[in-house]
Formats: C-alpha cells, structure tokens, sequence
C-alpha cells in the first residue's frame, strides 16, 4: 500500500487530469481498468472554446483546456463520492477563485487537492514561472486550505528554474508537486501544412527524459513528487519511481491507445515489481 498525502493507493499507476476524469462514468471506467487513484478533468467554471485533440505517432497534441462541467456539477459529484480516491484538480484566474474552488472542495469532502498552475493548452505564461508570485499564491492557498495540496508545474529545460519553483513551493508549506503538465507548442495539418488549432499542449514519449530531468533537479527538495509524462509502459513507472516520484500519471497513451492500455501498463509495473522481489540474493 502506497500513501500519497493521506490518501491510500494500491499501487502508484494514477490517471492524471485530462478528458477520462471529466464524468462519473469515465472516471468509474479509469478504476475499472485498474487506476489507483484518477485527478478530475480540470475545474475552473471557465467556458472552454477548443475541443482539439491531435495524435501523430508518440505525440499527442491538444487545446481541451478545462472541465466543460460547472463548479456546482464537480462539487455535487464529490459529495457522493467521498470515499473514492478521485482527486480534484483545479485552477482559477486569480488566487481569490483558486481559494473559493479549493474550500469548496473540501466542504465537499475532497481529501487531497491539485492544483494547475501550468496549463500549456491556453497559450498563456505558466503562473510557475513566475517564482516570487508563484510562492506568494502558495502561501496564501496554504492558509486558507487545510488538506493537502499538490501543484502541478510545467517544467523548464532550466535546472535553476525547477528548483527555484519546487524550493519556493516547499518553503510556502504545501505538501507537493507534480510535473510535468503538457509543454506548449503547435503542430501543422498533414495534409493543408497549416496550423492544427493555434498553440497547445503537446506531450508524449518525448516527455519522460525531460521529466526525469526536472526529478533529478529537485531530488533534494524534501516535497512529495507525482510525475506526469510520456507513460507508456511499466518501465516507465518504474523508472519514475526510482527517481523520487511517489505516483505516476497516465493520460496520453489511454488517449492514442484507449482505456485497456492503462490496463497494460499497471500490469506490467506490477510483473516488474514481483519479479524484483523474487530475485534471491
């Protein structure tokens, strides 16, 4: 048994937000294929305009932005569903709309809270990369909400940029990080070359070296670590794992693969870990 701030999973395989955490019956499907825990599609009570979502090869591509569900709808669901291990994740566009959906939460019974502060599908700067505002924000969220809370962060290919967000993170009080949300870029048509729906998020196989990268950055930062990026097999949980992460997210590869490659993968990360414990020495 694993615990992730308090909150007790079976293994480390997570769904991480993205379309397959937006309803009751996809998240009940994520369980059912055997996630430990599933973050929520993103909740912010902003409209989202763009529905794009591009796959070629290992790379998907998209500009879904946030839960197309109210805050009233997600908070509704929580109430119902407080003993599952669903976590919120949110965002809000200033630090008065992240405490009012945060505390929200918790009156709804949610027990360990995300928080995006990274969105690469919005074509926007990442609050992260602004350290002195981003810590000032943490430490006001950490005093108005009492259960844990986890930030998610864009990295950097900046060594000095992921530790100077995760130290100021740590030193505001909040309990951890998880990274890497979707890297900004744009994608062309195959056919018309044209831009495929302006900027987005683009993520993938390529993300994993990056995302061990920014691991080993803050290997020394005491915070709890959930890692996001290129998980397409047990392997790579497994090497997540070893490079500090307590968790790990899954989100692509169930999109370019569908909800039975989760599957897979939990399966594999498990064979891996019995057969280490198999090993006589």
């Amino acid at each position: 048994m694993i615990d992730l701030l308090g909150l007790k999973l079976e293994h480390p395989v997570i769904v991480s937000a993205g379309p397959m955490g937006e309803s009751k019956d996809s998240i009940q499907l994520m369980f059912q294929h055997g996630a430990a825990a599933v973050v929520t599609k993103t909740i912010a009570g902003i409209e989202s305009k763009h529905n794009n979502i591009y796959s070629d090869g290992d790379m998907l591509f998209n500009k879904d932005g946030y839960s197309r569900k109210s805050t009233e709808e997600w908070y509704a669901y929580l109430k119902q569903n407080k003993e599952s291990n669903v976590i919120p994740n949110i965002y809000g566009d200033t630090g008065e709309r992240i405490i009012d959906i945060g505390t929200n939460v918790v009156s709804a019974g949610g027990k360990l809270l995300e928080i995006c502060l990274s969105c690469g599908t919005r074509d926007q700067q990442p609050i992260c990369f602004q350290v002195d505002y981003l810590q000032e924000l943490c430490k006001k969220v950490r005093k108005a909400i009492d259960i844990p809370i986890v930030i998610k962060l864009m990295i950097s290919n900046s060594s000095e940029l992921n530790i100077s967000m995760v130290k100021a993170i740590y030193e505001s009080g909040i309990d951890g990080v998880s990274l890497s949300d979707s890297l900004p870029g744009i994608v062309l048509d195959k056919n018309s070359k044209k831009m495929f729906g302006g900027s987005g998020g683009v993520s993938g196989k390529f993300m994993k070296p990056l995302v061990l990268k920014a691991l080993y950055d803050i290997r020394n930062i005491p915070i709890t670590k959930i890692a996001y990026g290129g998980v397409y097999g047990g392997k790579d949980i497994d090497d997540y794992i070893n490079y500090g992460a307590t968790a790990v997210g899954v989100c692509s590869a169930i999109l370019q693969n569908g909800n039975s490659k989760l599957t897979q993968i939990r399966d594999s990360y498990l064979e891996i870990q019995r057969g280490r414990n198999n090993v006589k020495i």
